[in-house]
């Protein structure tokens, strides 16, 4: 039986394995699983978000709490908040969002149901597009660009 997971847009940000309105503590549980991912990060090698999401799950937890706190830097650095701004992400507030089953929010092109295995199949290459380098790139140096 594959985890259920829920999230609001993006996604990437969002995953949650819990239902109710998006909190703090989801946005730095996806950071975290982002800097996982990235690549030459000196502690931890590069994976996909499905390795990524295990090894949080299987992380002792000193580790945990080391990786937490990086997670925490970065979600109060200025330009992490200035994106937050931007797309109006207000975790843990009266603006955010619900968060939904993931089935609702990867679909199907014309709109068909996905089988378990294609809904976690299309989640994980969601997530894989960013590691925490990818979305700095994307997401943070461009808008210091845009300035």
């Amino acid at each position: 039986m594959t985890k259920n997971f829920f999230a609001a847009e993006p996604i990437y940000l969002t995953l949650s394995d819990m239902q109710g309105t998006l909190l703090y503590r989801e946005v730095i549980w996806n950071i975290m699983r982002m800097i996982l991912m990235s690549e030459g990060d000196g502690e931890w090698d590069y994976m996909d978000a499905e390795s990524a999401l295990k090894t949080l799950d299987e992380m002792p937890i000193e580790q945990f709490d080391k990786l937490k706190a990086v997670a925490e830097i970065e979600y109060a650095s200025p330009r992490f908040q200035e994106y937050m701004e931007r797309i109006h992400l207000y975790p843990g507030t009266a603006s955010a969002p619900e968060l939904q089953p993931v089935e609702d929010i990867v679909r199907d092109e014309d709109d068909e149901m996905l089988t378990e295995a294609e809904v976690h199949e299309r989640l994980m290459e969601a997530l894989d597009e960013f590691s925490w380098e990818m979305f700095c790139l994307t997401h943070l140096e461009s808008s210091r660009e845009m300035d």
